[in-house]
């Protein structure tokens, strides 16, 4: 038979109700149900009584870390779940201030609950991704990230978004693609049903190594998990991008923004792969739109929207990101990997090459990405480009 879980999920005041049942997919027939209530300080251990039940009721078997995995809840905090949960959506936002603001939610949570490793692992994702944007210097991002590592690990050594968090840690801060590689598959063994897992190490596939296949299999095992997930589609439309397969990357971003027309991640990929078609007109359209949201702008997607105005002729606005760009470099808030894809796209690649070598200096987060993105194509038979590379000793 081949089944279908179906549930919903209904709160009234401290009291949190799961109702799921069992559909035979063929002949769209209800086969089990059931309900299961509990206080909200218990929503952990009402999860894995929920999915202890369905694994014993369709007869399914547990791997050993599943077992450990369904025996480690722990009641956790109402205010301290809910804080955490609306910490997480801010920064599902990607934008600066939604990161800020899920940075003060997550240490709410944790003031209520000093050990909850969810909201701990949380805040490492959202520090380095505020550093990877130009939120915060990358230094700082690395650190405050590493801290709350260790306490996430500390308090729960099964939690497998805490060694995602861990892995890009590695990746990005360290350069280390053993250690990162490691932690992702760890994490994909206590939890190989997270779409999260999936999606991050997909992502890392994608712009480390040369294994995109291998990248594409993780990401679309991810979407399956998590169908609407904007983010997931945009990793996807940018993982053919790699394989250099521009038209599929573009007609992939295309059909996500049929569905989240106004998501800055997509448009900024969908802007992406048009300015490694050589179209000039729409990569300024989308990127533009990619950054129309309220408040300050991400470093990095001013960047590339300078490089898209270089490239279409519009040398007047790209001089003012560039303007703006070496401000905010000289306060730790631009990427070396950013000012050298704006300079190498206004033609000055020896500036650019300054850059990428200043770059491995100060262990840019994006230099681990550098022979993902076609902006240096043009630089690979370059000797300063070749040593970079070598040095940083990656799987390129």
């Amino acid at each position: 038979m081949r089944g279908l879980i179906e549930g919903s999920v209904a709160r009234q005041g401290n009291q949190v109700r799961i109702t799921v049942q069992l559909i035979d997919g063929p002949n769209d027939r209800r086969v089990w149900g059931r309900q299961f209530t509990r206080e909200l300080r218990g929503i952990l251990e009402l999860h894995t009584e929920v999915a202890r039940t369905i694994t014993e009721e369709i007869k399914a078997t547990l791997t050993p870390q599943e077992r450990v995995r369904l025996a480690a809840a722990r009641p956790v905090d109402p205010a301290a779940f809910e804080l955490y949960l609306l910490g997480r959506h801010q920064w599902n936002r990607r934008t600066l201030q939604g990161s800020r603001d899920a940075i003060e939610n997550l240490k709410k949570a944790l003031s209520h609950d000093v050990g909850y490793a969810p909201a701990h692992a949380a805040l490492s994702d959202t520090y380095l991704w505020l550093a990877e944007q130009g939120g915060m210097p990358q230094q700082e991002g690395c650190s405050l990230a590493a801290a709350a590592i260790t306490q996430a690990i500390r308090e729960d050594q099964s939690l497998a978004e805490a060694h995602v968090a861990k892995a890009m840690w590695q990746l990005n801060c360290e350069w280390n693609w053993h250690e990162a590689e490691a932690e992702f598959k760890r994490a994909l063994a206590l939890n190989p049903g997270s779409a999260a897992v999936h999606q991050y190490y997909g992502r890392a596939l994608s712009r480390v190594t040369n294994r995109y296949d291998e990248a594409l299999g993780e990401l679309r095992r991810a979407r399956d998990l998590d169908p609407l997930s904007s983010t997931i589609r945009a990793y996807i439309g940018q993982n053919r991008l790699f394989a250099k397969q521009y038209e599929v990357a573009a007609q992939q971003l295309l059909e996500a923004l049929a569905i989240n027309p106004d998501h800055g991640l997509l448009l900024h990929s969908l802007g992406e792969s048009r300015m490694a078609q050589g179209r000039w007109t729409d990569a300024v359209a989308n990127l533009e739109k990619s950054i129309r949201g309220p408040g300050e702008q991400s470093s990095h997607y001013l960047a590339m929207l300078g490089a898209a105005y270089a490239r279409a002729g519009q040398k007047q606005d790209a001089g003012r990101i560039l303007t703006e760009l070496n401000r905010r470099a000289s306060e730790g808030l631009a990427s070396a990997f950013d000012m050298a894809a704006l300079h190498t796209a206004l033609g000055d690649d020896e500036q650019a090459l300054t850059w990428l070598e200043r770059g491995y200096a100060q262990k840019d987060y994006w230099l681990v990405e550098m022979t993902a993105w076609p902006w240096f194509d043009h630089l690979r038979g370059n000797s300063r480009y070749q040593r970079v590379l070598a040095k940083m000793k990656l799987p390129w």
